[in-house]
């Protein structure tokens, strides 16, 4: 049943990139390649998009689901060098992290903060950074800059 739903949602995220020619008006969900969006399918009922939540200006290369504090959020990373949270109950962007000078290409909810009662993003970057966040304040604690290339 699983592998249905996950067919069915492969599908229905190819009709919904292929959507590109259709014009921006007639209330149909159109890819734009200058304005990246995050969309939110319910997997175990169905395979209806719930949700679109747009902000990224490029493409996402990341992202995590998570309930924290007893909401839903997801955690987003981009091509356009930010991190942003997503508040699924309230249907809106919370945080954006900006720092990166690069693509990120990864960007997860850390269990760090179960340790340290701090809401905790992790990031990595081609700019060769891993960062953490504090989720609430937006605010970088800790950055590791020894990773290279080779």
């Amino acid at each position: 049943l699983l592998q249905e739903k996950n067919e069915k949602l492969t599908q229905d995220i190819q009709k919904l990139s292929n959507k590109d020619e259709q014009k921006e008006n007639d209330n149909t969900i159109s890819h734009n390649p200058k304005h990246s969006s995050t969309y939110t399918f319910d997997l175990l009922r169905s395979s209806k998009l719930l949700k679109i939540f747009s902000g990224h200006s490029n493409v996402i290369t990341s992202l995590q689901y998570s309930a924290l504090d007893g909401g839903r959020f997801l955690c987003s990373g981009s091509d356009d060098y930010t991190v942003r949270v997503w508040d699924l109950d309230n249907n809106k962007q919370i945080q954006i992290f900006n720092g990166h000078s690069s693509y990120v290409c990864s960007a997860k909810f850390s269990p760090y903060h179960r340790n340290h009662n701090r809401p905790t993003i992790c990031s990595a970057s081609h700019d060769n950074t891993i960062r953490f966040w504090d989720i609430k304040t937006a605010k970088e604690y800790q950055t590791f800059k020894e990773h290279n290339r080779h």
